[in-house]
């Protein structure tokens, strides 16, 4: 999934008129994105670490037991947490990808300027890594102590769909002053459909699943 929203906005970019490539910037964000097809890899098994590292310290910390089912070392905890790694890995990767953008074009580095004046698409960035510190803080859990999907409330996805909802008629209507930011922003839209497609997945295959809490049968 990740490389596939990573494929769209080289195919996006790949798209755009003779003109258009005819500027430094522009080569330099086709060949960024080739380094940020690369670095997704990296960030997948950085996210892996970080969410195995923070179940680890809940674990330590917790006044109560977080695993209620008791047989969490039988598995190995790649295996046991496989679900949830993929989950976080949405949350981890757009944050850290959507906030390196930003550091690149904060600190000019690249050579990467602003291309209009007043409202830019610089705030559509700040606005998902908004959303991707909303979802940490909200939906991180794609299960919970029962080992059950998560039914996140509607209000938040109700939430994310306005706001992208705006992101994507604010880039329909307005032309790009920030071609790296601008394909960000398709990017974590992308990435967004993605993760809402697999929690629905997730919650129709798992709809009746049943287990055996505390010596009696749980229907979820």
């Amino acid at each position: 999934m990740f490389l596939g929203s990573i494929l769209f906005v080289q195919q996006k970019l790949c798209n755009q008129s003779l003109e258009d490539w005819n500027t430094a910037e522009s080569l330099t964000v086709a060949l960024l994105w080739l380094t940020f097809e690369v670095a997704a890899l990296y960030l997948y098994i950085f996210s892996a670490i970080f969410y195995l590292l923070m179940i680890t310290l809940r674990g330590e910390f917790s006044s109560h037991k977080t695993d209620l089912k008791g047989n969490r070392y039988k598995y190995d905890a790649m295996n046991y947490y496989k679900t949830d790694l993929d989950w976080f890995a949405f949350i981890f990767i757009g944050f850290v990808m959507d906030s390196a953008v930003i550091f690149l074009q904060v600190s000019g580095k690249y050579g990467i300027q602003s291309t209009g004046k007043g409202s830019t698409d610089e705030h559509l960035t700040y606005i998902t890594i908004g959303l991707r510190i909303f979802q940490f803080f909200s939906m991180r859990d794609l299960r919970d102590k029962h080992r059950y999907i998560n039914r996140f409330p509607n209000s938040i996805w109700v939430i994310q769909i306005v706001i992208y909802a705006y992101i994507n008629l604010y880039m329909y209507f307005n032309k790009p002053t920030h071609t790296l930011l601008r394909s960000i922003a398709y990017f974590d839209t992308i990435m967004s459909f993605f993760q809402f497609l697999l929690y629905l997945i997730y919650i129709n295959f798992h709809m009746h699943e049943t287990e055996d809490v505390g010596g009696q049968e749980v229907v979820n």
